[in-house]
């Protein structure tokens, strides 16, 4: 289970993780790119995983991981903020959706982050919310902010 969110400005996601066999791990979610982007994986972790790296390698649309494909049983995404700001969900097809407002997020503890950011708190203040509400989100926060880009105002 996870949670990643962005607020305009900050990037931030829950540490925990599991899989069937284990209850609980620490990993990091959330990553900046040698380009300056910013990318955030929820999900599956080996499927996560593989889009995060097939985004970090250009993103063609024709090498696509077969198993992410529509049809499989994918359970991961990948966000990705580019440099400007925006944000860019990858999950079953190798054509992002685009989201025109400059606050998301994904994962299990979706729900509980948004409503945190519509009364106005930020990104970190989500995570840990969620943290305490969302079964399987916690295990601390990592954050990122994005290099130079101020959010435009609501």
């Amino acid at each position: 289970m996870t949670v990643i969110v962005w607020d305009g400005k900050t990037l931030a996601a829950d540490r925990e993780a599991g899989t069937r066999y284990i209850k609980c791990t620490l990993m990091t979610k959330i990553q900046r790119l040698a380009d300056g982007r910013l990318l955030g994986v929820a999900g599956d972790a080996a499927l996560a995983r593989e889009l995060a790296e097939w985004v970090k390698a250009g993103a063609k649309p024709d090498s696509f991981p077969a198993e992410c494909r529509p049809g499989k049983a994918n359970t991961a995404m990948v966000m990705v903020i580019t440099t400007a700001g925006r944000v860019q969900v990858y999950e079953s097809g190798p054509y992002p959706l685009e989201f025109l407002n400059d606050r998301h997020a994904i994962g299990a503890g979706t729900d509980a982050a948004l409503a945190v950011l519509a009364l106005g708190h930020d990104a970190e203040t989500a995570v840990r919310i969620a943290s305490e509400v969302c079964n399987g989100v916690g295990g601390g926060i990592d954050i990122l902010q994005l290099a130079g880009h101020v959010s435009a105002p609501q």
